[in-house]
This record gives structure tokens, sequence and C-alpha cells, in this order.
């Protein structure tokens, strides 16, 4: 399975971030940059949770999730490691860098679109403490776990 180069999940992440374009449109661009639906797809769903996993691993005391779901045409979820997705690794390691760099909006603004960080401001919210707090991992419906399950992982 392919992941794409921080150059194109940086341009994915300016136009995502920047609030100018729908749902529809992004997808579209993306689709037009990458030069495949699947992998548009699978970038678009997965940057925001990859920002919202660098964002909230900055949290002391809080285990950060290694696994997502996915459904198959038969409407069974399946658990996967983050591993069975090479785009997690890229938009992690591009997230921190841009975190790191003091440049943090962009990870800012795709990590509101995130589960993971719906979870915890829900919690934060309803006065949790996030000690030893154990996060799940988001769950996709635009991702089906055929591309996966084919897959070695």
């Amino acid at each position: 399975m392919v992941s794409l180069n921080k150059k194109i999940l940086k341009k994915i992440v300016s136009v995502m971030a920047s609030g100018e374009y729908s749902d529809v449109q992004t997808l579209q661009f993306v689709s037009s940059l990458v030069g495949d639906q699947s992998l548009a797809i699978r970038a678009v769903e997965w940057l925001p949770e990859a920002f919202g996993y660098v964002l909230i691993s900055r949290i002391p005391g809080v285990a950060l999730p290694t696994t997502f779901h996915v459904k198959d045409a038969g409407g069974t979820w399946h658990e996967l490691p983050f591993t069975a997705e090479p785009l997690v690794r890229d938009a992690v390691e591009l997230g921190a860098e841009i975190v790191d760099s003091g440049l943090g909006d962009e990870v800012a603004k795709l990590s509101l679109r995130s589960s993971i960080v719906a979870a915890v401001n829900s919690a934060l919210n309803s006065g949790t403490d996030l000690s030893d707090a154990k996060i799940s991992g988001p769950a996709f419906v635009k991702l089906s776990a055929s591309i996966y399950l084919s897959s070695p992982v």
C-alpha cells in the first residue's frame, strides 16, 4: 500500500486547513493531486486523526491509541494496527515537525476534525481527569476494510 511524501501531504494540509473548500472540493483537489480516489480518501480521512494524535501525545499521562477500526462490505468492524496504514507514520511525523517549528495553526485546525481530539475535548469538558486515560483509536466510515485486509499488515 502506498503512502504520500511530505511535500504532497503539506499541500493537502494547506488546502484542508484553509477552510476555503467544501469537503467535496477538497476531495476533488486531493484526487487530482495524487491521481487516485482511494488514496485521496485515505489522506483526507487520516490527516486530521494523525494531527490530533500529535496534539494529544503532548498531554502527560494519556495512553495513545495504536489501532483503528474500519468496516467490511458486510458491516463487520475490524480493528487494525496503525501500521496497516502507511500514511499514519508520515502524517504524524509531518504534524510533529509543523508543531515543533512553531507553526502549529494548520495542525490545530485539522485536529478539530479528529475523533481523538473530540473524545479528549469531551472528557475535559465533563471534568474528567486524563491521568492514565486510554484513548480509543478512530473508527472510519469512509474507509473500507477491504483496502487494508487485502494488503499485508
